[in-house]
């Protein structure tokens, strides 16, 4: 079994459940509200550590605020190794939920979105999962340095929907040390060099960066991906019957490493995290139940 460490963050997840987002000046009434863990670190870290992998998860707890209580309680409770002191505050996501499932981010960031090198205890991981959101902030460059100098196999690469507030530089770093890519068709897009390009184009500019597999997330269209040889797939998918998305492309991502870190090849593994991102569309919030993950891995050794 392989080492994952994951760098990203653990927040709180406050989920508003309205008809339509507001114009300025509207006053609208909330279906629901609720608040529940996420963040990209611990939504791409759940499947991995349901299904035993040996994942860590780096991300700083903060010394005060109430969503700082809330998350240290609730990864305390889940038994989730890596999550360290900081002083400070964790942030939290108010993730607004319309009508047809699609969902708004607003984002407060706390210390959740700092890194600090000293509280990995492990000396090698196979694969490190580093989120485009941490490495948009301060610390960005510490995590290119860490990285640089780490015993470590496999880098993958999730930048997420901030892409184009990265610095090229950071982006690049990590395309140089052979990253694998996982993004969906907007995020690819916008990688350095790609804009004006198809989603096919693009993945072809990053993959020629790289060199390693680029995963691609289109929704109801299923997975387009280049393998390590430059072979370009499309994997379909059924039709979601969707609740929100919140979480599916951490979802995906989330299962494709915990079938790398199988040993699964990338074909089976791009067709179990269809499926898990599957669910978690139909499903209200970012993460499934434990058992829902391991269902798809153990349905996969019965065939």
């Amino acid at each position: 079994m392989k080492n994952l460490l994951v760098i990203g963050a653990a927040c709180a997840d406050v989920m508003l459940r309205l008809d339509h987002l507001p114009i300025t000046g509207e006053d609208i009434n909330l279906q629901a509200q609720d608040i529940a863990m996420g963040g990209c670190g611990y939504n791409a870290a759940m499947c991995a550590f349901a299904n035993g992998i040996n994942v860590t998860l780096l991300s700083p707890v903060g010394t005060s605020g109430i969503y700082s209580s809330f998350v240290k309680n609730k990864l305390k409770d889940l038994g989730m190794h890596g999550p360290y002191k900081a002083e400070g505050e964790n942030g939290c996501t108010y993730c607004l939920v319309e009508q047809s499932g699609e969902r708004t981010f607003l984002s407060l960031h706390g210390v959740e979105y700092g890194f600090d090198p000293s509280a990995i205890k492990q000396k090698h991981y196979d694969y490190v999962y580093v989120s485009g959101l941490q490495l948009e902030e301060k610390d960005g460059d510490r995590i290119i340095h860490w990285l640089q100098k780490a015993d470590i196999w496999n880098v993958i690469y999730a930048p997420g929907p901030r892409i184009a507030s990265i610095a090229q530089e950071r982006t690049e770093a990590l395309l140089a040390m052979h990253a694998m890519v996982h993004c969906n068709e907007h995020e690819i897009v916008s990688f350095p060099g790609c804009q004006g390009l198809s989603v096919a184009e693009a993945a072809i500019h990053v993959w020629q960066m790289s060199h390693q597999a680029v995963i691609v997330t289109m929704g109801e269209k299923g997975t387009y991906y280049i393998d390590q040889t430059g072979q370009a797939v499309h994997a379909g998918t059924n039709k979601a019957a969707v609740v929100d998305t919140i979480g599916a492309g951490d979802a995906h991502c989330s299962a494709w490493m915990t079938a790398l870190c199988m040993g699964m090849d990338l074909k089976d593994a791009v067709c179990i995290a269809n499926l898990t991102a599957k669910e978690v569309c139909e499903t209200a919030g970012a993460v499934l139940p434990l058992d829902h993950y391991r269902s798809y891995f153990q349905k996969e050794k019965a065939r």
